[in-house]
C-alpha cells in the first residue's frame, strides 16, 4: 500500500462466504482462478459474477457479500486506486 494504490490477494475457499465488506475506492480485479460467485448487497438484490483465469474487470464502490459457489478455492489480485 502506498499513497496510489492499496494491492491485496482476495482468497476464498470451496463454497465460503465473505460478510458484508465496502469498497470505497475504484478497482481493477485481475481473477487468478476461474470463478462463480454470487454476490449480494446489503438490500437483499443478488448477481451472479463468473470470470475465467487471467480476465480482469473494473468495479467502482460497493458494499455487498460474496459466496464463492465453485466446489474449488477462488482467487484474485485486487488493485484499488486512490487518487
Amino acid at each position: 500500500e502506498h499513497a496510489q494504490l492499496r494491492v491485496f490477494r482476495d482468497k476464498l475457499g470451496p463454497k465460503e462466504s465473505i460478510p458484508l465488506h465496502e469498497h470505497a475506492l475504484n478497482r481493477v480485479v485481475t481473477y487468478l482462478t476461474s470463478q462463480k460467485v454470487k454476490i449480494t448487497t446489503p438490500d437483499g438484490k443478488s448477481e451472479l459474477s463468473q470470470h475465467k483465469a487471467g480476465e480482469a474487470s473494473w468495479s467502482g464502490p460497493a458494499k455487498h457479500t460474496e459466496e464463492n459457489l465453485n466446489e474449488s478455492p477462488m482467487e484474485a489480485l485486487v488493485v484499488e486506486l486512490k487518487g
